[in-house]
């Protein structure tokens, strides 16, 4: 059962690699173990033809806030989501939007890392 799970997350993730592009997030995610942190525990892609906006998450990061925002600050998406290691999230967007947009990820911890993509 866990190699079959394996298999299913190395597949979506192949897939999510082949067909989108990956957005650079910028910003630092503290936690409380005391190792030091190389990257951050949060991928984001964006497919730009089927305007799917992907999350993965390397660790158990408990809830946190995603917010979509327009290059003139308006909210275009906003939704809670419960973290845990080695998950996913598929946010379908608007497949009318054109332009540039920031995603921010934050949690009630003060962590904030935020990414930029256009349409």
């Amino acid at each position: 059962m866990k190699r079959f799970l394996c298999s299913v997350i190395f597949m979506c993730f192949i897939s999510i690699s082949c067909f989108s592009k990956g957005i650079k997030l910028y910003g630092k995610w503290s936690h409380n173990k005391k190792t030091i942190e190389i990257s951050l525990p949060i991928e984001a892609f964006i497919d730009e033809s089927t305007k799917e906006l992907s999350l993965q998450f390397g660790r158990d990061l408990g809830l946190v806030s995603v917010t979509v925002l327009s290059d003139s600050g308006e909210i275009i998406y906003y939704e809670v989501l419960d973290a845990i290691e080695f998950s996913s999230y598929t946010i379908q967007l608007d497949k009318k939007l054109q332009g540039e947009y920031v995603i921010s990820i934050s949690d009630d911890m003060n962590n904030n890392i935020y990414g930029l993509f256009k349409f």
